[in-house]
């Protein structure tokens, strides 16, 4: 759905351990690049997966920060990624919000049904975006706001989706593939409905484990991706951090949490 109108080709991508690190290049890099394609996607509840790791924020963690060479696009929308581009440089922690409302704005597709998503850029519909899942998001879509002003002929849909893209790769990641072409809907109507993003405070009790992992299964599944695609997806955590006035919770995966790496999944392995 990110890719609307049309699928992009496959990324070729390898999920590299970084020195001293423990991971596996992918044998299917076909799947894998279609999950780069939606590399928008792991942020979901960022702040509230991220804090309940317990660690404390580095006093500079934003020491490291790409210097960014975009690859030549010719699709007219040079101007949005400058002044995507140009908001990061002003305040680097952006970059993992607007990965997180990338997510956000596509992970509520439904492939059977083919509601919710990016497509229409209904999240910026106050039914949508307040959503408890959404907590936070509302303030980057006044800060997207100015760039939907210069640029009126872009959709929210679009808008949306290629910032995110254009932070990924501003925080080091890889290039995502994108193309524009999504309509936005003006009915609040077509809002996505609520319970469809991942909720890590839901409380299965005894079976806390094995329920968490059918939850997650079914949300991605919901979307078309296996668990492969889920778990790669998921090492966007690697960037951002727990803000308490959003989610209540305070915390980082890394100590370098605007670098896009590997260190979500070493943290993890170790």
């Amino acid at each position: 759905d990110i890719s609307a109108p049309r699928a992009p080709p496959p990324l070729s991508l390898r999920c590299e351990a970084s020195p001293g690190g423990v991971s596996e290049a992918s044998s299917r890099r076909k799947a894998l690049g279609r999950a780069a394609s939606l590399l928008l996607a792991a942020a979901w509840t960022r702040e509230k997966a991220e804090a309940r790791t317990g660690t404390e924020l580095p006093e500079n963690p934003y020491e490291a920060f790409p210097k960014v060479v975009f690859e030549e696009e010719k699709d007219g929308f040079d101007g949005v990624r400058s002044d995507v581009l140009a908001l990061l440089r002003e305040d680097r922690a952006f970059g993992p919000t607007l990965v997180r409302l990338g997510f956000h704005t596509s992970g509520t597709y439904d492939r059977v049904s083919r509601s919710g998503g990016s497509g229409r850029g209904t999240i910026r519909f106050q039914s949508e975006i307040s959503h408890e899942a959404n907590a936070g998001l509302k303030a980057a879509l006044e800060r997207l706001e100015p760039l939907k002003a210069r640029h009126p002929d872009v959709s929210y849909g679009d808008l949306y989706t290629l910032a995110a893209a254009v932070a990924v790769e501003a925080l080091g990641g890889p290039h995502v593939p994108w193309r524009g072409g999504r309509t936005d809907s003006l009915n609040p109507r077509d809002a996505a409905p609520d319970g469809r993003l991942p909720d890590p405070d839901r409380d299965y009790g005894d079976y806390q484990t094995r329920r968490t992992m059918r939850h997650l299964r079914d949300v991605f599944g919901r979307m078309g991706f296996n668990d492969q695609e889920l778990v790669c997806l998921s090492g966007a955590h690697t960037v951002g951090q727990g803000h308490l006035e959003d989610s209540g919770f305070v915390g980082v995966w890394s100590e370098v949490p605007l670098r896009f790496d590997n260190a979500y999944f070493n943290i993890l392995l170790q």
